[in-house]
């Protein structure tokens, strides 16, 4: 489980170098992936695969818009890299892989897990943008 969450922090903090994340806040960045897959990690055994990557994304998002508002940057500078570790890549090769194989029906079922897991974080992401919403920040 160390090796996973110190591979999500590298790979978080990989894309917020490689979109520009101003350097004092790389390791932020870093840290809201680590987070965001440390609470797939801890609530997957008790929810699923689905509803653990709601959950992280939920936190991705919850520690940005904290970060955000705290450190008075846009919330995309930490939950873009933040959710790297969440993005169902390895599905979506999978998917790919057995439609060109001819192999149809697996492909069809890694399409729909493909498409549950990207709406699950895209729900995360929005339910708790929106409550971030309702209270206005202060200056």
């Amino acid at each position: 489980m160390v090796i996973q969450l110190a591979a999500a922090f590298c790979a978080a903090v990989g894309f917020a170098v490689l979109y520009g994340v101003p350097l004092p806040y790389v390791a932020m960045a870093g840290a809201v992936g680590c987070g965001s897959w440390g609470a797939v990690l801890a609530s997957q055994p008790h929810t699923g695969s689905i509803v653990s990557l709601l959950i992280g994304a939920a936190l991705a998002a919850g520690l940005s818009e904290w970060l955000a508002r705290r450190l008075r940057q846009p919330t995309t500078l930490f939950l873009i890299p933040g959710m790297i570790p969440l993005v169902p890549g390895g599905r979506a090769y999978m998917t790919m892989l057995h439609f060109l194989q001819g192999d149809t029906g697996t492909g069809i079922a890694y399409l729909m897990e493909t498409l549950f897991a990207s709406g699950a974080i895209a729900v995360g992401i929005i339910l708790v943008s929106s409550l971030f919403r309702i209270k206005p920040v202060t200056r």
